[in-house]
């Protein structure tokens, strides 16, 4: 996942941070499985691609004070992610001779975990843990949809507050 942002600090809830954050995340597909029975079993079709995720998200967070200006914090966020799924090899069984690009828009929402470590007065290192999830996405292309869901993810940045 590679992203940045913008937030601000509030002292609702204790203390808490909120954040606008854009995202891209890259995963590769080496299978995808049918819920279609063949008589053999489901429909297993083995060819490559990936699956990139461009994302907006609105982020609550929920600071934790821990010891000597080190905060742990945990929340959630929820935005609209556009997937695009390119399949690079050949897709016989529909009558594709060459691979294909297709992209749709769905729900995203992340859970997130982390805590930041200061190294200056407005600089901090932080190391996340963030699972992102994205709603059902369709692909008129050939006639399938995506079912929901999640990638685990961690991160380690640099956050520059001013």
């Amino acid at each position: 996942i590679v992203g940045g942002g913008a937030g601000s600090y509030s002292n609702l809830l204790g203390g808490s941070r909120f954040e606008i954050e854009g995202l891209w995340a890259h995963n590769d597909i080496g299978r995808i499985r049918s819920d279609i029975l063949d008589g053999r079993g489901f429909l297993n079709f083995g060819f490559r691609g990936q699956i990139n995720t461009r994302a907006m998200m609105v982020n609550v967070l929920k600071e934790i004070p821990i010891h000597n200006g080190i905060v742990g914090y945990v929340g959630a966020g929820i935005g609209a992610a556009e997937t695009n799924i390119n399949i690079a090899e050949p897709f016989e069984q529909r009558g594709f001779a060459r691979g294909f690009s297709e992209t749709d828009i769905a729900l995203a929402y992340q859970f997130i975990a982390g805590i930041d470590v200061p190294l200056s007065e407005r600089m901090a290192l932080f190391l996340q843990y963030k699972a992102l999830g994205i709603g059902q996405t369709e692909y008129q292309l050939l006639d399938f949809n995506i079912d929901p869901y999640f990638t685990h993810n961690v991160l380690l940045g640099a956050r520059l507050s001013f």
